[in-house]
């Protein structure tokens, strides 16, 4: 399926000017709908609280049958990490440094 695009909000407007698609703008809110992904919200919890981070970038992928929301966040000191949760459960996979 590859890069199912950019989501950093849930408005429709944010997302169209991030250049995601409106097929897969569809296809996201079906997964939403239907239970298949967490709400980018929800997700954005289970983040590390960090002051004065930014995210940078969300991507939701399909990785070996699993959807993965992975987000980039740019940190203390211009240090950008990336997270890795499982859209459906919320679970941290993993922390990386990009």
């Amino acid at each position: 399926m590859g890069t199912l695009g950019r989501l950093i909000s849930g408005a429709l407007g944010l997302c169209l000017a991030l250049g995601l698609h409106a097929e897969e703008l569809d296809r996201v809110r079906s997964l939403r709908t239907s239970g298949d992904i967490l709400a980018l919200d929800v997700i954005l919890q289970g983040l590390p609280r960090v002051a004065d981070s930014r995210i940078l970038e969300v991507e939701l992928e399909q990785e070996d049958g699993l959807l993965i929301y992975q987000i980039e966040r740019l940190e203390t000191a211009g240090r950008v990490r990336e997270y890795r949760f499982n859209a459906r459960s919320g679970e941290l996979i993993d922390v990386g440094d990009e």
